[in-house]
Formats: C-alpha cells, sequence, structure tokens
C-alpha cells in the first residue's frame, strides 16, 4: 500500500507540474496585442480633418472623416519606439515619435493639423449681421464656379480693416479706426 501511495502522490506531482508548465507556455504565448490609440483634428477649428492617411510601422489607415471625437487605432503592433506620420491634403504634415508598450497605448492630446490652404479657393463672400452698435462678418471661401468651398481646412487669418471719413469720390479723411 504505501508504494501505490507513493506512486499516486508522483502521478499527481508530475501531472501538476505538467499543468504548471502547460499555464506557463500559455500565459507567456498569449497575444497581449500592442495598439495605438490616437485622434487627428483640424488645429484651429478642433473639427474634422478630412482625407488623412495616418502609417505607423508599414502599416497605413484612411481616415476620410477624423474629428477630435474621433479614436483612430493602430493594432497588432511591435513593441519599441516607432514614428506616427500623419498627412492630409491642404495640411502640414506631422510626425509623432511614440515609445510604444506591449498592450495597450494612447496619445491623449489630439493631434493638431495645420491648414495649408483652402483648395479651389477663388474669393469670399462676407455676410454681414448688426448687433446693436456691432457689425459682425462672416467670410464665407467660394470657388471659381460659384459655390462655396467645403470640407477645407480652416485657416488662422488675420483681416484688417481701416475706416474713415470719405472726403469726396475716393478720397479718404481721417482714420476713425485701423485694425
Amino acid at each position: 500500500m504505501g508504494r501505490r501511495r507513493i506512486s499516486l502522490v508522483a502521478a499527481i506531482a508530475v501531472a501538476g507540474a505538467g499543468a504548471v508548465a502547460a499555464l506557463a507556455a500559455l500565459v507567456s504565448a498569449a497575444p497581449f496585442e500592442t495598439r495605438l490609440e490616437f485622434r487627428i483634428r483640424d488645429g484651429v477649428s478642433t473639427g474634422a480633418v478630412w482625407d488623412a492617411t495616418v502609417t505607423l510601422q508599414d502599416r497605413f489607415l484612411r481616415a476620410w472623416y477624423a474629428g477630435d471625437g474621433d479614436t483612430l487605432v493602430f493594432a497588432r503592433l511591435d513593441p519599441g519606439e516607432a514614428t506616427l506620420e500623419v498627412s492630409a491634403p491642404d495640411y502640414q504634415s506631422v510626425s509623432v515619435p511614440v515609445t510604444l508598450r506591449r498592450g495597450r497605448n494612447r496619445i491623449d492630446e489630439p493631434i493638431d493639423m495645420t491648414g495649408l490652404r483652402i483648395p479651389g479657393l477663388s474669393h469670399f463672400m462676407v455676410s454681414e449681421d448688426v448687433s446693436g452698435s456691432d457689425l459682425h462678418a462672416t467670410f464665407w471661401p467660394l470657388s471659381s464656379q460659384g459655390p462655396a468651398v467645403v470640407n477645407h481646412p480652416a485657416l488662422d487669418l488675420w483681416i484688417g480693416a481701416r475706416i474713415s471719413t470719405q472726403l469726396s469720390g475716393a478720397t479718404r479723411g481721417e482714420t476713425l479706426f485701423a485694425g
């Protein structure tokens, strides 16, 4: 009886050790996916960026419409140092260095894209609204065919104005406001 008991204990110990080894091998080979989550947006309007291409580790994704609230994700990445490249028509390209660790990685702040031009812009149409003693002007970008240019980068523009009295014809008098 003593030998049977020792043999049974030995068999259980060997089976237990085998199970522990199998579990350790399974855990070490488990696909803990390395992924990167990020957002892109127009840096001026904080709105959407149209037709963006993003590359990372020889992979790319196309974001036809990506706004501040949209999270973009690269999955099954290799851990280590990498560079996230973001480009879109009529925007300045952006390169963001990232250190990828195994598991979930996130760039907390949105990647702001800087608009370079409004494609197809011919001229602006101005609409005014008088509110008390204030004059509010809205500038609408128009193409040479007439319709408004939509889905374009927001540009940080400075528009100056000089308001003066008119003496006669096209002759300006005293400047009342310049800015």
